[in-house]
């Protein structure tokens, strides 16, 4: 069992759960003909929600990307701390 092209890119990391390797398959992307107004909506159907295991090899994957997303949040937050208690035009 795996996942189709627009269940993958609907994905959340709340959807990954790496400590018992396995994602929860609840949302697809859906998008016009033309690829245009794309979207994040429940799966076409109940059956469609489900839960897939994963393999150490993505779980590994995921945990180094998962790190890398953490590390760019704490740096943008830091940077937008920053500008906030720096005044603009320091005379």
């Amino acid at each position: 069992t795996g996942l189709r092209p627009q269940e993958c890119t609907a994905l959340r990391w709340q959807d990954v759960d790496l400590t018992n390797r396995r994602i929860r398959v609840q949302q697809a992307e859906t998008a016009d003909f033309d690829r245009t107004n794309a979207r994040v909506a429940e799966t076409k159907t109940k059956h469609s929600v489900r839960t897939v295991g994963i393999s150490r090899h993505l779980t590994e994957r995921l945990k180094a990307q998962r790190g890398i997303v953490d590390a760019m949040i704490a740096e943008a937050q830091a940077e937008a701390a920053t500008k906030i208690t720096k005044p603009r035009n320091p005379k």
